[in-house]
C-alpha cells in the first residue's frame, strides 16, 4: 500500500469539512495550489471529486477558508501575547515564537504554509479582507 493510500480514510461516513480542509491545506503545501487538483484533494480524504462541492463551492473557496482560518489563528495569538507580555524583548521574543510555532507545529503549520506562499492566489474579491489581516 502507497503512503498515499495508507492515509485515506475508508469510504464510510462522513467526511467533515475540516478534514478536506486539512487535506487541502497539505496539498497545496506540498504541490502549490495550481498543481493541486480537485480530485487531489477527494482522493486524499478517500471520497469522490464531485463530493467535495457538498461541501465548497471551488478550490478557490477551499484556499480562502485555509487562508483566513491561519490568519485569524496567528492575529488572535500576536494580540494575546501583546497584552500580556509588557516588556517589549518579551513581547518580541514571543512574538517570534509564535511564528516558528506557526510554520513548524502540527496541524497548523500547512495552513500557515499556505498562507504565506499562496499569496498571489488570493482572488481580487477577497483581497481587502486578506490585507486587512495582515495589517492586524
Amino acid at each position: 500500500m502507497t503512503e498515499a493510500a495508507a492515509s485515506r480514510p475508508a469510504r464510510t461516513g462522513a467526511i467533515p469539512r475540516e478534514r478536506i480542509l486539512h487535506a487541502a491545506a497539505r496539498l497545496f503545501r506540498e504541490r502549490g495550489y495550481h498543481r493541486t487538483t480537485v480530485r487531489d484533494i477527494a482522493e486524499r480524504v478517500g471520497i469522490l471529486s464531485g463530493s467535495l462541492f457538498h461541501h465548497f463551492r471551488s478550490k478557490e473557496e477551499m484556499l480562502r477558508e485555509i487562508m483566513r482560518e491561519a490568519a485569524i489563528s496567528v492575529c488572535l495569538k500576536a494580540e494575546d501575547i501583546v497584552a500580556r507580555d509588557p516588556g517589549a524583548r518579551q513581547r518580541l521574543r514571543a512574538l517570534i515564537g509564535l511564528e516558528l510555532d506557526c510554520v513548524i507545529a502540527e496541524p497548523s503549520k500547512d495552513f500557515h504554509a499556505v498562507l504565506f506562499m499562496e499569496w498571489r492566489e488570493v482572488p481580487e474579491a477577497a483581497r481587502p479582507e486578506f490585507t486587512a489581516l495582515r495589517r492586524r
